[in-house]
């Protein structure tokens, strides 16, 4: 029924002309440190158009500019609707900062929706008491099936960030300190950044070991979604060290590809694994219990390789496929325009 619903009507609030003006806004607000000015010209607009509802798709680029005039924005006869990003409550909530800016969006927004429980509660903690759903940010995913077995594959993605949240270096090092868990393994890093792959090269010179990387594009190694699929179906293990996650969205697609994940314990993850999946997970973030976890991994039995496998596949296809996200999605905004 939902789908067969007409969509509401989405239109883009900042046209192509705005984007010089915001340069220079911008740059005076950081030098004022508020979002007044553009907060203050997206009220005017949002007032003047009239709109049904307006989405803020995360807090840090986008909320944060209701944060000013919270109790401006919360008398509008317009619907507002906030997503959880990542880390956008998780990491910021011990700011003092941060968390003022977070408490006075949550008190001006009538709909949140965020990747896991876990940050559901945590604006619950920030005073927040409207309507709140568990909802995937990035739509979903087109998922084709896996056809390697799980116990033969010999790859290993690893999420290569490493910036303020990515700790991709930590498991650089671990090959380098530890080559022999990885022998017989091709290591691929994705979106690795330029630190990342400086540190690789030096461990192809040190170790036996096969890594393989693509060309990176600003500081970003680019691989388009049909190539990550493509290697998570081929991968035994997917791993992601972090200081701070949402659900992972790679993680999950890893699992609807039977790859299985090693996530930092910092994600929300662990509310889409079952036990004997969690039960592979590091128990903190420290390179130590890492390298526990993905040997654990890597040493499963054929049958027990493909159970898990098996069930991590049946748990993400149900959670992040397009078709299961897009009935949440229409479903969200239907009730956020209806409400």
């Amino acid at each position: 029924m939902i789908l067969n619903s007409q969509p509401p009507e989405l239109k883009f609030v900042v046209s192509k002309s705005q984007l010089n003006r915001d340069f220079w806004l911008n740059k005076l607000e950081r030098l004022l440190g508020s979002n007044f000015f553009r907060g203050f010209l997206l009220l005017c607009k949002v007032k003047r158009q009239q709109f049904e509802l307006v989405h803020f798709l995360d807090f840090q680029t986008a909320a944060f500019l209701m944060a000013p005039m919270p109790k401006t924005w919360k008398r509008l006869a317009t619907k507002l609707a906030v997503s959880n990003w990542g880390s956008d409550i998780y990491w910021h909530r011990r700011s003092n900062r941060q968390s003022k800016l977070i408490r006075k969006v949550l008190s001006a927004v009538d709909f949140y929706s965020a990747e896991c429980t876990r940050d559901i509660h945590l604006a619950r903690d920030f005073g927040y008491e409207g309507p709140a759903v568990r909802l995937l940010n990035g739509g979903g995913v087109q998922i084709k099936s896996a056809d390697s077995k799980a116990h033969e594959r010999k790859k290993i993605v690893v999420k290569g960030y490493q910036d303020v949240f990515g700790e991709a270096e930590d498991i650089v090092g671990l090959l380098l300190q530890e080559p022999e868990v990885f022998e017989g393994y091709e290591v691929v890093f994705v979106s690795a950044a330029r630190s990342v792959v400086k540190k690789l090269k030096e461990v192809q010179s040190a170790a036996q070991v096969s890594i393989s990387f693509s060309a990176y594009q600003v500081n970003r190694y680019s691989l388009g979604a049909a190539q990550v699929s493509n290697l998570l179906s081929d991968a035994k293990i997917f791993v992601a060290k972090s200081k701070s996650d949402g659900a992972s969205t790679m993680a999950l697609e890893a699992m609807a590809q039977g790859c299985i994940p090693i996530q930092s314990p910092t994600s929300c993850l662990g509310e889409y694994l079952t036990p004997a999946i969690a039960g592979l997970q590091p128990r903190t973030n420290s390179a130590s219990d890492f390298l526990i976890s993905i040997v654990n991994a890597l040493e499963l039995p054929g049958h027990e390789a493909e159970a898990l496998a098996f069930d991590s596949a049946k748990i993400a296809r149900e959670a992040i496929s397009r078709e299961s996200t897009s009935v949440n999605i229409n479903n969200f905004y239907l009730k956020a325009v209806d409400h």
